[in-house]
């Protein structure tokens, strides 16, 4: 009986694609960008993570996590804050809830590249660009724009994934200009020069992922 049920489990479990609550809003050959939107008394379906990915938290929400057999983790997120889950070699079950009133939002970058196209060196910090980690696949960023700042990230052999968190943010390269309001994403190809640049009258900031 304990193996019929077990298998029984295995068979009823869905894929985060799967699960209704996250929504693919952006995919190519190195990244499949997840949005995921729960709102007061919202509860994801238990659902599978098998891809390594870099989370990337949009609001201030308390949320908790229940993986599989264990007790749920209740963690209060910030607007930026930002983890890498390494769900490609270690896969979870879990269930998403909110615990307070909030509209919570985070996007989930999976890593499709399940190697590493162009290892190298981290990027140069300076009081502009702050690394957060560096993980084989990725390395993330935070960039914080004073009101009316310019900043220039120059030519790079790896991609970049630009997630803006709070304010305002105008991206120029030589394809495209973007702007990006907090919640907005922009993805720039290998060896494009990016200029980054703050409304005047309000600070930006954005988490800014190198897919190496």
């Amino acid at each position: 009986m304990i193996a019929l049920l077990s298998t029984d489990r295995t068979a009823a479990q869905i894929t985060v694609h799967q699960e209704p609550h996250h929504k693919i809003i952006f995919e190519n050959e190195y990244v499949r960008l997840i949005d995921l939107t729960l709102r007061p008394n919202d509860t994801t379906l238990e659902h599978t993570h098998s891809i390594a990915s870099a989370v990337v938290f949009l609001t201030h929400s308390k949320v908790a996590i229940q993986d599989a057999g264990k007790p749920p983790v209740v963690t209060e997120f910030e607007p930026g804050n930002t983890v890498f889950r390494n769900y490609g070699e270690k896969p979870v079950l879990h269930t998403v809830w909110i615990e307070d009133t909030s509209v919570f939002t985070c996007l989930v970058a999976e890593m499709v590249h399940q190697a590493p196209v162009h290892p190298g060196v981290a990027d140069p910090e300076d009081a502009t660009k702050k690394l957060l980690w560096r993980q084989n696949l990725a390395d993330a960023y935070n960039v914080r724009l004073a009101s009316g700042q310019h900043y220039t990230l120059q030519k790079s052999s790896c991609a970049y994934l630009v997630i803006c968190f709070a304010g305002k943010t105008e991206i120029e390269s030589a394809a495209k200009t973007h702007s990006l309001d907090a919640g907005a994403y922009a993805f720039f190809a290998p060896d494009e020069e990016i200029i980054l640049h703050a409304e005047q009258g309000e600070p930006a900031g954005c988490v800014l992922l190198k897919l190496n």
